[in-house]
């Protein structure tokens, strides 16, 4: 009875061993988690990721200008180019009726842009931008744009919560325009350069930082509301890691829009039959009235020839 009763304690011992650790390890994993969050919650955007913004910002107006436009007239490219890094923060504060040029009283967050913009355009040899085109570089620099993306939404969402507490609505939208004001604001800046193009805006061609925008901040202001019964600043963090995964896999692969195949399978049964995902947008109708409003009918080449011309 004895040596049975020692079995059962060794038995009931080996049992605690093998099974008790497995809960407590998923509890040092949450918390793991869970302190990561937190301290994801605090890490300061300023400088790096601010400087990884900045440098992205510029050099998609470098891509749409090209080089020209900052030899022959670099204010007016450094005005397009600080427009595009502080459109986010400019058009929340404009949404909520804040200071439009409230961004720019942080000085360093100016001068630091200027020089992101300086190394963008005039750097020796061209080697500032030469580097960041290279897929090395090219991967960590949009990885730290992501991130931001994201503290940005929930920066976005918080701003507009200590206005207006339970417009949920009004919170999606500022966490949106915040995480993707450069797409907002390309026709303004556009139109600094001398350029002006109202066919290419995004209510008209959505980009992919606007869809994840939308996506994200739905997703924030839902964990914000108690949606997942799970921390906000966790919520924060996946958001960041999934915006990460979405936009290094898009540079990797070659994808140009990950949300282009839904799009299609959902609008087409809905609103009739849209753009399939590789199909270039097509150009609006040419008005031939306005060209020959006399005569509505084109002459053909049979006709031009009948008539000598």
């Amino acid at each position: 009875m004895a040596a049975s009763t020692v079995g059962v304690g060794v038995a009931d011992t080996q049992t605690d061993i093998i099974w008790n650790p497995f809960p407590a390890l998923m509890t040092m994993d949450h918390k793991a988690f869970s302190d990561m969050a937190m301290n994801f919650a605090t890490l300061p955007m300023f400088p790096v990721f601010d400087i990884a913004h900045y440098t992205l910002a510029v050099m998609y107006v470098r891509h749409d200008s090209g080089i020209q436009v900052s030899r022959r007239n670099p204010l007016a490219c450094w005005m397009s180019s600080m427009i595009t890094c502080f459109a986010g923060a400019m058009l929340a504060n404009f949404l909520l009726g804040l200071p439009i040029i409230a961004p720019f009283e942080e000085y360093m967050n100016l001068v630091v842009a200027t020089v992101v913009w300086y190394l963008v355009f005039y750097s020796p040899f061209d080697l500032y931008y030469k580097l960041l085109s290279k897929m090395l570089f090219k991967i960590p620099v949009y990885a730290l744009k992501e991130v931001q993306r994201a503290r940005k939404i929930s920066a976005g969402i918080t701003q507009a919560a200590s206005l207006y507490p339970e417009a949920f609505i009004i919170m999606i939208v500022t966490g949106a325009v915040k995480g993707a004001g450069a797409s907002f604001t390309s026709n303004l800046e556009k139109l600094v350069r001398g350029v002006w193009s109202p066919t290419s805006n995004e209510f008209l061609y959505p980009s992919f930082a606007l869809k994840a925008s939308v996506l994200g901040a739905v997703t924030l202001v839902s964990a914000k509301f108690g949606a997942f019964g799970i921390p906000y600043s966790q919520v924060v963090l996946v958001v960041s890691l999934v915006f990460v995964y979405f936009k290094v896999s898009m540079l990797l692969l070659g994808v140009r829009d990950p949300f282009a195949l839904f799009e299609y399978a959902v609008c087409t049964p809905l609103f009739g039959r849209v753009a399939k995902p590789d199909e270039p947008p097509s150009k609006p109708a040419e008005d031939l009235s306005q060209k020959n409003p006399a005569n509505t009918t084109v002459p053909t080449k049979k006709d031009s020839k009948a008539k000598g011309e």
